[in-house]
């Protein structure tokens, strides 16, 4: 550089230029991360509605056969075994809230 004026203009100017690029490499790995909690997030909550969508089936069956057979179920027990008919007459069982009435299990269940 020809004066000491030149030299200083231009050491300021690369570390503007540097401070700025870090500044904005900042604010990019902080949208970044936001973007990746919420997505995490997001994951899990489809996990679980997953989980409980697969098991979905097996209450509608539980309350297609309680229904069947809601003159057998007797109000304020526990658990009940009844036949599915859709596997060749097995006993399933099938848990019930005893403050509810039959009809209202099945409901629940459904």
């Amino acid at each position: 550089m020809s004066s000491l004026s030149e030299l200083l203009d231009e050491f300021y100017q690369q570390k503007a230029t540097h401070d700025r690029v870090h500044q904005l490499g900042g604010q990019l790995i902080e949208v970044i991360k936001n973007h990746l909690h919420k997505d995490r997030k997001k994951a899990k909550k489809l996990t679980q509605a997953l989980q409980i969508s697969q098991q979905a089936d097996q209450y509608r069956i539980k309350g297609e056969i309680l229904t069947t057979y809601l003159n057998q179920v007797k109000r304020g027990e526990q658990q009940i075994e009844l036949p599915n008919y859709y596997d060749q007459q097995k006993p399933l069982p099938i848990k019930l809230a005893p403050n509810l009435s039959p009809a209202k299990n099945a409901q629940k269940i459904l």
